[in-house]
């Protein structure tokens, strides 16, 4: 059960903290204070919901927190779905207030349906699971803890509304910012990424940029992380892609003008290689991904840092030719493993990490240790987990990786999990 990059036909890879990553603790608290002062300016809220994120570094976590809107609590479940942890607002709850809320054996209701590949449902509950996520947690439990009487109503529909507005393009101060200095929120794709793009495509592969981005940001990201010649390094670009529903839905394709970085044909029904495309589905790339290889049933790899976004949809329709196609997850976490090119500095592994919420692939269930509901979720939609694209690129093509199960799977090792200043806790 190995795979490798050789046998694939075609790879596919996200922007976002995937092929260009992120300065994370700037990237963050820059998400966190366009959160922060939309909700103290338009919302009423206290001047102490801008603290800086790191004065709660305890309530930041990489991966696998479920806001459970019910008890407007975070948890965090074991691989059976108890509740292990739980925090109301800025305050983790005792075992004992946990059993209050969860009777069913602290087992969470929604476990089922996350795990069925339903990470979300409004009204509900929300499965926090990428970077982008990180900004809303510090800020949401400063909400729960310091409005007056709050409503589960009133400081959720707050907290949409505050979302709304920082990412939508007119408005957002994510953006501008990100545009305006890359060098302060953007590290540079390093030569042995681009040696590794120009290599694949050498070797024939079909390599396409699959993102969720608008084109105009693309332009921005891509021109300072790869270069002005950054188009050359694929086959095909898609921007705008809407994931997951490129994966389960059948959007046209529109044809954007690289020039004019807008769209300029708002329906196209045959792809073309060299071209950059927004929105569109996966049927109809798949289609085209078989012409362009040559072959019926094309070997794809994507590699993407979302699980809600890139992983799950992937594998999660039966019907569907991605179902087929190979997830490589991109995981920061595993930054904080030694060998993995891109260590984790000190500020990074306190967003990444919780003393209070403890290892993020690893739960005690009261027997022992287990794993954790992330990490269960992982297995069973990703095929590898690895620290970072420059990882995989710094490796041969030629080079087998083991499939994620058993507690294998994981890169550069099976994980150890580090906390903030260093404390290792336990391994996966």
């Amino acid at each position: 059960t190995m795979i490798s990059l050789k046998d694939c036909d075609a790879i596919g890879i996200d922007m976002d903290h995937t092929l260009c990553r992120y300065k994370l603790s700037e990237q963050i608290e820059l998400g966190h204070q366009a959160l922060a002062q939309y909700l103290i300016k338009e919302k009423k809220y206290p001047h102490s919901l801008a603290d800086p994120v790191l004065d709660d570094p305890n309530l930041v976590y990489c991966g696998g927190l479920l806001f459970d809107e019910e008890n407007m609590t975070y948890v965090k479940m074991d691989e059976n779905g108890k509740v292990e942890k739980a925090a109301f607002g800025t305050k983790m709850l005792s075992e004992s207030e946990i059993s209050k809320m969860y009777p069913d054996n602290m087992k969470c209701s929604y476990f089922d349906d996350i795990l069925s590949g339903k990470l979300s449902e409004k009204g509900s509950y929300h499965l926090h699971d990428n970077n982008f996520d990180l900004i809303r947690t510090v800020v949401h439990s400063r909400m729960m803890q310091t409005a007056d009487s709050p409503t589960k109503k009133q400081v959720f529909d707050d907290l949409v509304a505050a979302l709304a507005y920082i990412w939508d393009p007119k408005t957002s101060v994510i953006f501008e910012n990100i545009k305006s200095n890359p060098e302060k929120y953007l590290h540079k794709c390093p030569n042995v990424v681009k040696s590794w793009l120009k290599a694949l495509k050498k070797k024939e592969k079909v390599v396409f940029l699959l993102t969720s981005s608008r084109c105009d940001f693309v332009k921005h990201v891509m021109d300072y992380c790869l270069g002005n010649d950054w188009q050359s390094y694929f086959d095909v670009v898609i921007s705008k892609a809407k994931k997951p529903g490129f994966f389960n839905e059948q959007l046209p394709f529109q044809l954007v003008d690289p020039n004019l970085v807008c769209v300029v044909d708002g329906k196209v029904s045959k792809l073309e290689r060299n071209k950059w495309y927004s929105q569109g589905n996966s049927h109809l790339l798949h289609e085209h991904l078989k012409v362009w290889t040559g072959k019926e049933s094309p070997k794809v790899v994507y590699f993407g840092d979302c699980v809600k976004s890139d992983i799950v949809p992937v594998k999660l329709h039966p019907n569907n030719p991605t179902s087929d196609w190979n997830a490589v997850y991109v995981m920061d976490a595993l930054r904080g493993i030694e060998g993995a090119v891109n260590p984790l500095s000190e500020d990074e592994k306190r967003l990444l990490f919780s003393e209070s919420f403890g290892p993020v692939l690893k739960s005690t269930d009261g027997a022992g240790m287990c794993k954790s509901f992330f990490c269960k979720l992982i297995e069973k939609y990703a095929t590898i987990a690895v620290p970072s694209v420059e990882y995989v690129a710094s490796r041969r093509i030629v080079y087998k990786y083991t499939r994620l199960g058993k507690g294998s799977g994981f890169y550069p090792d099976i994980p150890i999990i580090i906390l903030h200043k260093s404390q290792v806790l336990v391994s996966c």
